[in-house]
């Protein structure tokens, strides 16, 4: 057993919950709430990405439930459209423009830096090639997002469907896609996870009646839920192995259990302080980036520091370096991202605005 790792974890839980308060006044999974989730979230992916030589078994336990952590990130992803959708005027108008630079602009700078790692550690590579395929090849986490975010402006951009059939529409083809993967039919990435995205829009959609439900007896239906995901996560270790039943429906169940988990809290406490919020603002450049800052550990292993450094402790210098690294391109970002939405996505007129609403509204 690994005694750093379970100091970082210990970290961790502490950054995380200090500062909590007993009642949650601002909201299920606002804003601040979101933020805060997030930056949990980009921690515990972290832990699934370690090579096997660096690994242990405090580490290889929270590898195991990673996944949950991604769902959440597609969860609070459809929730945050879905609310933004309900309280922002005349938001699907700007959609594109707020949306696409922020996901777009991040994950190219995260391609370049690759790329000058791999000519600096003497790989052979080809810019182009590598920038264009990483966009439009494959389906990564980026690519899936793109993808969802374009379905959900279609869907709700069509004026004449109520809001709760465009909920059900959207829903719908999420499982689809998730089902294609799972079941084996095609092969696709984040089956299981990007259910996330369906998790939260359904959320939204019934946000009054889950408040209501989990107003009565919500600390006796907290016990009940995590009985029930400590249940279902035995299970889960004990098949995980096991194609269809373990890898996608335990995996779903025990996803879906433990967002209640999280749902059911957030509703009784509100998380939030300096830390965990900041570790949110830069969670998605650690989502991208951490696997960087590990082959730059592994650079510097081998090149500059020849003793063996144990498996906690290469944790603890990944960790690190992937929270500078993320940091620093977080600056870098957030400003070209508002570079880029005056270039290529500028805001439309007011009497361009004035047309469209007139067209929404018909004669």
């Amino acid at each position: 057993m690994d005694f750093i790792t379970i100091l970082i974890l210990i970290t961790l839980a502490v950054v995380f919950t200090f500062g909590c308060a007993r009642e949650n006044s601002g909201g299920i999974f606002n804003l601040d709430q979101s933020t805060v989730w997030k930056g949990l979230c980009c921690i515990v992916v972290i832990f699934v990405h370690f090579p096997p030589s660096r690994q242990n078994s405090v580490q290889m336990a929270v590898h195991s439930f990673g996944y949950i952590a991604v769902t959440l990130f597609f969860m609070l992803s459809g929730y945050g459209l879905r609310w933004s959708l309900e309280y922002k005027p005349n938001y699907l108008q700007g959609f594109f423009r707020n949306r696409i630079p922020s996901l777009i602009v991040p994950y190219i700078i995260t391609n370049l830096l690759w790329e000058c790692f791999a000519v600096i550690s003497g790989q052979s590579t080809n810019i182009w090639a590598f920038l264009i395929g990483s966009i439009f090849l494959g389906v990564s986490f980026v690519q899936l997002l793109l993808l969802f975010y374009v379905a959900f402006y279609i869907i709700y951009s069509a004026p004449t469907i109520p809001a709760y059939h465009k909920d059900v529409l959207m829903c719908t083809l999420v499982i689809i896609y998730s089902a294609v993967g799972g079941l084996g039919i095609f092969n696709t990435w984040w089956d299981v996870e990007s259910l996330g995205f369906a998790y939260g829009i359904a959320a939204f959609s019934m946000r009054n009646q889950l408040t209501a439900r989990t107003s009565k007896g919500s600390l006796l239906n907290l016990i009940f839920a995590i009985l029930f995901s400590l249940l279902l996560g035995i299970l889960y270790l004990k098949f995980k192995s096991i194609d269809v039943l373990g890898k996608y429906f335990l995996r779903l169940f025990l996803g879906m259990a433990i967002i209640m988990v999280i749902f059911l809290i957030s509703y009784k406490f509100r998380f939030g302080n300096f830390a965990s919020r900041f570790l949110g603002k830069i969670s998605y450049e650690v989502f991208l980036l951490h696997g960087l800052a590990m082959s730059l550990i592994n650079t510097i292993i081998i090149h500059v520091h020849f003793r063996p450094i144990s498996s906690g402790a290469y944790i603890a210098f990944a960790i690190s370096a992937a929270l500078i690294l993320s940091t620093v391109v977080n600056l870098i970002d957030s400003n070209l991202v508002q570079f880029f939405k005056r270039l290529i996505f500028p805001k439309p007129k007011n009497h361009v605005l004035d047309w469209r609403n007139r067209l929404r509204r018909g004669p």
